[in-house]
């Protein structure tokens, strides 16, 4: 995908998926602290359940 991507992690299963970068404001990737790091990644994963999942349990 590239470097500027996000991954979806189901709950239920495991499953990973990748996504594309967030749109819109940057979802808290700049730190106001870094406490002496030299930052040099972020990583940004959402968390839910995915459709089969979702669906096993409706």
């Amino acid at each position: 995908m590239g470097d500027d991507h996000h991954h979806l992690v189901c709950r239920g299963c495991g499953g990973i998926t990748d996504v594309r970068g967030a749109v819109g404001e940057a979802p808290c990737l700049d730190v106001r602290d870094s406490r002496g790091f030299t930052l040099e990644r972020t990583e940004v994963t959402y968390w839910g359940t995915c459709p089969a999942c979702r669906a096993r349990t409706e």
